[in-house]
């Protein structure tokens, strides 16, 4: 169904399984939200900023927009994955199929490339930076000229794609798949080898990963470890209690993450098989995983809707960010700011470190002083007249 909010100018258009808040004046979908079951009709109501939709008789909806300061871009359908590039354009691909290029100096966004028909899932660049390759659950792959990105190539594999990464010299690329990894040449995209894998990286899109390994389970208690540099296999086991072995990966620089049934993180330094820490809070599978370019901060996204900050230094989670899926976060260049799904939106937040790391009594004297006010005990009160 859709319905509108005549004073703002919204649309709101209802499925099954959610809706899009829409801005006719504007041409453009502002918000994906998932619901459970479909929008009751007549049941939208707008004042000021917000939009109240009753979506169902036991649930009742509040839209927001969100500040522009923090919005990068939006995409026509949930963000699916997020890739800063060297040059300071960030890549942003959909559920929907398509991919977005966004030039954050000039303040423009384009679509390249040919859409395609599955969640955009996987990206790389060239070493030389002139090809990037896009790969989707559809079971293709994409090669783009960067930064025009003009379709060169368009190659059908047997299965998702569900990771990418060019060699160090730039000759071969790889190409993960639910079924195989392939190997292929860049002179002519033709594959020269073939192997057999299991699923690798099924849940959530391939941020982060290490560039010399993959991984992944082929049996309950261990670990397959796939050689890029000499394509050898080894097997190993991590000594995690209760481990989800499906859920694991290796990001760089060669650090392995083994998720266990009580949804923390184990953090193990290969070749060792014995984690240097556990981190905890996460409720759901995890989705992405990203190291900071020091090696002292863990950028991870999950499935309970939310993407999490943790400090390695001293296994300290710092933040805990909403979502509204969860599949992915990504640091931008310099760990200056993350990006990260909000449904159809990439949103950035600053990294204060000296306000993460502030005490309470300390941070809540700067909240005080920047609102002009302060609690005094339930009451809110102008600064000056609160108690020293």
């Amino acid at each position: 169904s859709v319905q509108g909010a005549q004073d703002n100018g919204l649309l709101i258009a209802g499925v099954i399984s959610g809706l899009q808040i829409f801005q006719g004046s504007k041409d453009r979908v502002l918000q994906g939200m998932e619901i459970m079951g479909a929008v009751t009709k007549g049941g939208i109501r707008s004042g000021g900023s917000f939009l109240t939709v009753l979506a169902s008789p036991q649930k009742v909806l509040v839209w927001r927009p969100s500040p522009q300061k923090s919005q990068v871009t939006t995409v026509d359908g949930i963000v699916g994955l997020i890739r800063p590039l060297p040059d300071g354009n960030l890549l942003v691909g959909s559920w929907n199929g398509s991919v977005r290029l966004v030039d954050q100096q000039k303040g423009t966004a384009r679509n390249i490339g040919r859409q395609f028909d599955g969640f955009v899932w996987t990206v790389d660049l060239s070493p030389d930076k002139k090809l990037l390759a896009l790969g989707s659950r559809d079971d293709t792959l994409q090669i783009l000229d960067y930064p025009d990105g003009r379709m060169k190539k368009r190659i059908q594999l047997d299965a998702g794609v569900t990771w990418l990464r060019f060699s160090p010299d730039g000759k071969k690329l790889f190409a993960a798949t639910f079924k195989s990894l392939h190997v292929l040449k860049t002179d002519d995209w033709s594959v020269i080898e073939r192997h057999g894998i299991t699923t690798t990286y099924s849940n959530g899109p391939s941020m982060g990963l290490s560039s010399r390994y993959l991984v992944y389970s082929e049996g309950r208690d261990e670990l397959t470890v796939f050689s890029l540099k000499d394509m050898s296999k080894k097997k190993i086991r991590p000594e995690v209690p209760s481990a989800i072995m499906s859920m694991s990966r290796v990001v760089d620089p060669d650090i392995l993450i083994v998720q266990d049934k009580e949804f923390c993180l184990n953090l193990i330094r290969m070749p060792a098989t014995t984690p240097f820490t556990r981190l905890c809070g996460l409720r759901a599978p995890f989705s992405t995983a990203s190291l900071s370019s020091d090696g002292k901060m863990l950028l991870v996204s999950g499935d309970d809707h939310t993407v999490r900050l943790w400090s390695l230094d001293d296994g300290v989670q710092w933040f805990v960010l909403p979502t509204v899926i969860g599949q992915v976060a990504a640091f931008a260049p310099g760990e200056e700011y993350i990006y990260f799904e909000h449904g159809n939106q990439v949103r950035k937040l600053r990294i204060d470190k000296d306000l993460i790391k502030m005490k309470a009594v300390e941070l809540l004297k700067r909240a005080q002083e920047k609102a002009g006010a302060c609690l005094d005990g339930a009451v809110l009160r102008p600064l000056q007249k609160c108690s020293k």
